[in-house]
């Protein structure tokens, strides 16, 4: 810790921990330690992408009579995909595809129930 980026750093780490669990500075600075913060930022960041899942599969699927059923589709799928997305900060080329994919199932799952 030595130039002016690692203040900011751990302001972004304070502000993510505070945020998610509701802990305040001070039981973040005392209580956390640093091999934690990289598991715990990483699990906020695997929430934060299946709760935008969620609310993806629902607005794309409004009349979807059983939503908890898609999400668990598309959470099971996921769990099935190579590697870890939510450690990926960059999309490739490779998880474009993954996500065009997931979309156009998306689609055949909205035909299916309009049909």
């Amino acid at each position: 810790m030595g130039n002016d980026n690692d203040g900011a750093w751990l302001y972004d780490v304070i502000h993510c921990l505070a945020s998610a669990y509701g802990w305040d500075k001070k039981i973040i600075l005392e209580q956390i330690y640093p091999n934690e913060i990289e598991p715990l930022l990483k699990r906020i960041r695997r929430d934060e992408v299946n709760k935008n899942l969620t609310q993806l599969a629902i607005v794309h699927n409004p009349k979807s009579k059983n939503p908890k059923k898609l999400v668990l589709q598309l959470e099971k799928q996921l769990k099935q995909m190579d590697g870890h997305y939510y450690e990926i900060k960059e999309m490739d080329a490779e998880n474009e595809n993954k996500l065009i994919a997931i979309k156009e199932m998306m689609k055949e799952n909205a035909n299916k129930i309009r049909s």
